[in-house]
């Protein structure tokens, strides 16, 4: 199970619903068996536990204020040993986040929400663009969020975690009258503007509706000067800031929920959980379409997702809605069914628990002047559907040093020892449950290690391998043979090895050393599992290992590479006996 760290800005009880989300992923890691601490700056915690620690997270006389306190936090972060930091604030969180990934080599993953990464323009959109290259995962909160966390091309693995409901059963209240209730933080965005404004039309078909509008926030006094200006403070009330239970008595005595966010200059709301507490109580609603409203609000079914700006088809919705019982039952009805079965927290928060439980695997590349070929293998690497991955690049004392400024490589550099002591380095610099030692020469196709961790999962295999082109040849395996394994070397370096089984490289061999490999596996009854399909590619080259002769030549042993390989087989065949076979 996987040990978590957050560093956020706002959690609960800290009001709003950036912390409401956070305390709700939380408390699904938690419930799934991952441990999950809270790093917040003094005064966002309630009571202070092993898992909340108050720690500054800006500093009084230094510019940039976050820069001092990101050493600080890099400390915290190495004492609690986590395998991911979580961050929810872009900016400028997220950039502590980059520091601490330097220090600690701890990968980080980002929290998005809408308005924080859709809104910045100029340099902050730069800095924010970095942050999310530099993440192992972004985590949206819609499918209209992971849109704009898309369009900033970094290559990340986004995956969408809605906002989710612990399940309750709603108090029944007595309703008097039409009572129509928005809730939400009074804001030129939400748009209760154009609610107000919509209202003298609603009470030409409905004269006793009443608007209940729950929140506070600096528009506050223009609305109420609305109000007056269309003599209507005998139908609407500003309840303000209401607690919980108070939030939920609203809910339960009203017959419709009304929230009307709009997009202003890239403000927008990222989903509105507030639409899933009004379906839970059994509430149609009537929304405004912008943004991932219409992902928490479906529209004919749970309610009516409207244009937030004309306020007359927003009347005529509400009319609808107040004046047809039986319609306005049968939405509150399935609105609540609709987040029972898409919008508790066990199911919105499976892409990341899937995504927590996927197994590292560790790609190793050793390269000997090969800067060329590297750029093309990454490629492949980066776009393989298993996203779990570390990508660890070891230049095996290049004559021109290899260079590499992708945040999701490490590079490690060593003086000219060969390919089996740049393997064995990359190794013991992974931390991968599983290792895949691959050549620069080596292009994936995009699902190999889904298909080699597959393979691996349905047997009892120590490692998986699969047919390859080299060049234009194709060099085709079937099922596990040990007898032919020890008469020849037909499985190729490329393989996903199981971290415990992986024995490592003979440093003194010149050749073979990926057929002693095997062979070592073997004498400890480690087998491997084949896949018939060609997985990846391996482009010849002149210099290094990469190359192979027809069949035929090997029949001219005076040949100097036929000598070679020859003298090379003997040492494999002294070394595991097998000229005793």
């Amino acid at each position: 199970m996987a040990r978590i760290v957050l560093l956020t800005l706002e959690y609960p009880p800290f009001k709003g619903g950036v912390a409401e989300y956070l305390g709700g992923l939380r408390n699904a890691c938690d419930e799934a068996g991952h441990e999950f601490f809270v790093l917040a700056p003094r005064g966002v915690h309630g009571e202070a536990s092993e898992a909340h620690i108050e720690t500054p997270f800006f500093s009084k006389f230094i510019w940039p204020r976050w820069l001092l306190p990101a050493f600080r936090l890099a400390q915290r972060v190495r004492d609690i040993k986590p395998d991911y930091v979580m961050i929810s604030h872009v900016l400028p969180v997220g950039l502590m986040a980059m520091i601490i990934k330097r220090l600690t080599g701890i990968p980080y993953i980002s929290v998005v929400h809408g308005l924080d990464i859709a809104k910045p323009k100029g340099i902050k959109r730069w800095l924010i663009k970095h942050v999310l290259k530099r993440s192992a995962l972004i985590i949206c909160n819609s499918n209209n969020t992971k849109r704009i966390a898309d369009s900033y091309n970094v290559g990340t693995d986004s995956q969408v975690v809605y906002p989710g409901i612990v399940p309750f059963d709603p108090i029944v209240s007595a309703r008097e009258g039409y009572r129509i209730l928005s809730v939400g933080r009074l804001v030129e965005r939400k748009g209760f503007d154009t609610l107000i404004c919509a209202m003298p039309n609603v009470l030409k078909k409905c004269p006793d509706a009443h608007l209940t509008i729950a929140g506070d926030g600096p528009q506050r006094e223009d609305l109420e000067g609305l109000v007056d200006s269309l003599d209507l403070r005998e139908s609407i009330t500003f309840e303000g800031s209401a607690e919980r239970d108070r939030l939920h008595a609203l809910y339960s005595r009203s017959d419709l929920f009304c929230l009307l966010p709009r997009e202003i200059d890239g403000d927008v709301e990222g989903f509105g959980i507030v639409f899933l507490e009004a379906a839970m109580h059994s509430l149609p609603a009537v929304a405004g379409g912008s943004g991932g409203v219409s992902e928490a609000v479906q529209h004919d079914v749970s309610g009516f997702v409207c244009d937030p700006t004309h306020s007359d088809s927003i009347s005529d919705r509400i009319i609808t809605l107040l004046s047809n019982e039986s319609m306005s039952v049968q939405m509150g009805i399935d609105a609540r069914e609709r987040v029972l079965e898409n919008f508790t927290w066990d199911v919105t928060a499976q892409p990341l628990l899937n995504w927590l439980q996927q197994e590292k695997v560790s790609v190793i590349i050793p390269v000997f002047n090969h800067a060329d070929e590297l750029e093309k293998c990454l490629e492949s690497v980066f776009i393989q559907s298993y996203k779990n991955i570390e990508v660890i690049v070891v230049d095996d004392g290049s004559e021109i040093p290899i260079v590499n400024d992708d945040p999701r490589v490490k590079l490690i550099r060593q003086e000219n020892k060969g390919a089996p002591a740049a393997r064995n380095t990359g190794f013991r610099n992974s931390n991968g449950e599983y290792v895949i030692f691959c050549d620069a020469d080596v292009a994936m196709k995009s699902d190999m290690l889904q298909r080699m961790m597959s393979a691996l999962h349905s047997s009892d295999a120590a490692y998986a391998y699969s047919s390859f082109y080299f060049g234009f040849k194709k060099f085709a395996v079937s099922e596990f043979d040990a007898s032919l394994l020890k008469n020849e070397n037909y499985i190729h370096t490329t393989s996903l090895i199981r971290r415990s089984d992986f024995p490592g490289f003979d440093e003194s061999l010149n050749r073979f050393q990926d057929w002693d490999l095997w062979l070592s596996m073997l004498e400890q009854n480690k087998k491997g599992v084949g896949i018939s399909e060609v997985l990846f590619s391996v482009k010849p080259r002149k210099l290094g290992m990469s190359h192979w002769l027809p069949r035929f030549a090997y029949r001219f042993s005076k040949l100097p590479q036929v000598k070679s390989y020859n003298d090379a087989k003997q040492v494999i065949n002294t070394k595991h006996s097998l000229h005793e076979a």
